[in-house]
């Protein structure tokens, strides 16, 4: 069975991702908005061509669509932002509903019973201890065969 979990934490991340994107493209907008040319700044054969009419028109319309794009960027990251704050509603709601939150939430999980009493002491699981069960962190952080300091 597929799980389609949302992490709200991960929706807030990607908030910020577009406002960053938003506020990159109004910078180019802004720049790009006070680039236009004089009529006469590429002499008079230019002028007489139209060249910088063409070229400041053809400026306004990418300055436009890049003003539009910002305004997109930033609607998008206040939707996912709207978004993320539903999710954190809803488990928060759901936390309290179900005793995760408040004076009687425990600050671990309760000890396993049996039967005939309490469960028998486990081993702390790596993950617990920092402890890496496969051995990923220590072969991350040690030299590459053959390697010598120096």
């Amino acid at each position: 069975m597929v799980d389609f979990s949302v992490v709200p934490a991960a929706l807030r991340a990607n908030v910020k991702l577009l406002q960053q994107a938003s506020e990159n493209w109004q910078r180019a907008y802004s720049e790009l908005n006070n680039r236009q040319l004089a009529e006469d700044a590429l002499g008079l054969l230019a002028k007489m061509a139209g060249v910088p009419s063409a070229y400041n028109a053809a400026l306004h319309d990418v300055a436009d669509k890049i003003r539009r794009g910002s305004e997109m960027l930033a609607a998008a990251a206040d939707a996912l932002g709207a978004v993320a704050a539903e999710y954190e509603r809803k488990d928060e709601e759901y936390a309290k509903k179900f005793g995760y939150i408040g004076d009687g939430m425990p600050d671990r999980p309760p000890t396993p019973t049996t039967p005939s009493g309490p469960a028998p002491d486990l081993p702390e699981a790596s993950w617990q201890s920092g402890r890496s069960s496969t051995g990923i962190v220590e072969a991350l952080s040690a030299p590459p065969p053959g390697h010598q300091s120096g």
